[in-house]
């Protein structure tokens, strides 16, 4: 029974550790995210995550379009892996992944959710930037 009781015991100090290391690394993030006011690059944000199934069927129609407009700003956040970027697309509106956002002066205009057919991603695109100003000359 003694033996039963350390080994919960060292149990529950473990799983506190987890906790404070969690608590900890979300605090760092939050302290960051003080830091930088949300600041955002002016494009395109694509927001995914590379265990999202949804995201693995949209990214190559994402690159195809991407790669058809080679001026578009194009800025890649793997939510799954950085609490940070996790923490700054929640506060930014994302809700699910695949999430393509505009941003345009520092702020979100508009945004795209979830697996999209190549021709709607492009027109969403098109639609909130000049296409000459995407393709090369």
């Amino acid at each position: 029974m003694i033996e039963v009781l350390k080994i919960y015991r060292a149990y529950l100090i473990f799983a506190a550790v987890v906790i404070l290391a969690v608590l900890a690394s979300v605090a760092i993030a939050e302290s960051e995210l003080q830091k930088d006011q949300l600041e955002v690059p002016d494009g395109i944000i694509y927001v995914y995550s590379d265990l999202c199934p949804y995201c693995k069927k949209f990214e190559p129609k994402f690159e195809q379009v991407v790669y058809s407009l080679p001026k578009l700003e194009v800025t890649r956040w793997n939510i799954r892996e950085d609490i940070y970027l996790q923490t700054k697309a929640s506060r930014l509106g994302v809700e699910a992944t695949p999430t393509v956002l505009v941003v345009k002066e520092g702020k979100v205009v508009d945004s795209l959710v979830g697996d999209r057919e190549e021709h709607e991603l492009r027109r969403f695109i098109l639609n909130n930037f000049d296409e000459e100003s995407l393709i090369d000359s």
